[in-house]
């Protein structure tokens, strides 16, 4: 069975997002895709950059302009045993595997890693129903 799909809204400028840069309606609870990559384990070093954000259902995925300067939105697996804390109120913060804050909301990230075919169908939560999610395979450094 395939995760449900979030419906996209526009920007004032025209740009499809999922209405999450507002305090007001934030989601009650946080999914994150996490995969079997551990640090240690054998890494691709592809890209990918944007920012941290999640949909209106809580589905954490990066943000960010491609080399057209459209939007994009993209699956993130994260490597395994990273969680997200949501304060109230707060940013929320994507925690790695020894508890300490690896990403927060909002903030840009220049993450390496790849996207792995066959990986979409297994996703908790989808934002982008047209590629691969990409699996990141660095240990992010606390902030």
């Amino acid at each position: 069975m395939s995760p449900p799909r979030e419906d996209c809204i526009k920007d004032e400028v025209g740009h499809e997002y999922d209405g999450l840069d507002t305090t007001n309606g934030m989601p009650t609870r946080y999914t994150l895709n996490t995969g079997t990559w551990q640090p240690g384990d054998n890494a691709f070093q592809a890209g990918l950059e944007g920012r941290i954000a999640a949909s209106r259902s809580g589905c954490v995925y990066f943000r960010g302009r491609d080399y057209k300067n459209e939007v994009y939105k993209a699956d993130v697996i994260w490597p395994a045993d990273y969680t997200v804390l949501d304060e109230g109120g707060e940013p929320f913060k994507v925690l790695n595997e020894q508890g300490e804050v690896a990403a927060v909301q909002g903030k840009r990230y220049l993450v390496g890693g790849a996207p792995l075919p066959g990986t979409l169908r297994a996703l908790d939560c989808s934002v982008n129903n047209h590629q691969e999610p990409f699996t990141i395979m660095e240990d992010l450094p606390s902030e």
